[in-house]
């Protein structure tokens, strides 16, 4: 009877939160590994299941601060990256991958400078003048001779000034 409740209970708070019905297609997602808490493994399910965008938003913040570490909670944020629809929830992603201080994810927010949200492409030009890795200097200028939108080409030159001045003082 108790087990009964609790499943009824689980099911009026997934309708609640706005997540998505038991049959939307999971089999491309990456396998979420059991030794992550309960709490994170709620959190990545939030990241890919609700229809509402505080709730996924939420879902990366909480996600940002795991216990688990980066190393085990970074592939999920990746994974939110490149299929998420939403705009403002990849912005949110940028910006906790920038904080990883992983060099792998210099590649990863490299590639958002592609996408389609103006708002998206600015966050990773922003992100990757924080990180300050000369590997972004040479698509960000690329960015910067096509890109249409005034606030990703007034960030890039932003960018591109700063990661320059870093670049020469390294150099000397």
């Amino acid at each position: 009877m108790k087990k009964k409740l609790a499943v009824k209970f689980l099911i009026l708070c997934f309708i609640m939160i706005g997540v998505t019905s038991a049959s939307a297609d999971t089999s491309d997602y990456l396998e979420i590994p059991e030794g992550l808490s309960y709490d994170t493994r709620d959190q990545i399910l939030f990241l890919r299941t609700s229809t509402k965008v505080d709730v996924r938003k939420e879902a990366v913040a909480k996600l940002a601060v795991a216990k688990e570490g980066a190393k085990l909670i970074v592939p999920f944020l990746v994974e939110g990256l490149k299929k998420d629809k939403n705009k403002y929830v990849r912005v949110s992603i940028l910006k906790v991958l920038e904080k990883t201080g992983d060099e792998q994810m210099i590649y990863t927010i490299i590639g958002s400078l592609g996408d389609k949200a103006w708002q998206v492409r600015y966050q990773a030009i922003k992100s990757l003048a924080s990180i300050g890795d000369d590997r972004a200097i040479k698509p960000i200028e690329m960015l910067l001779e096509k890109d249409s939108a005034p606030q990703v080409q007034r960030m890039a030159r932003m960018a591109l000034n700063s990661m320059k001045k870093k670049s020469d003082k390294k150099g000397k």
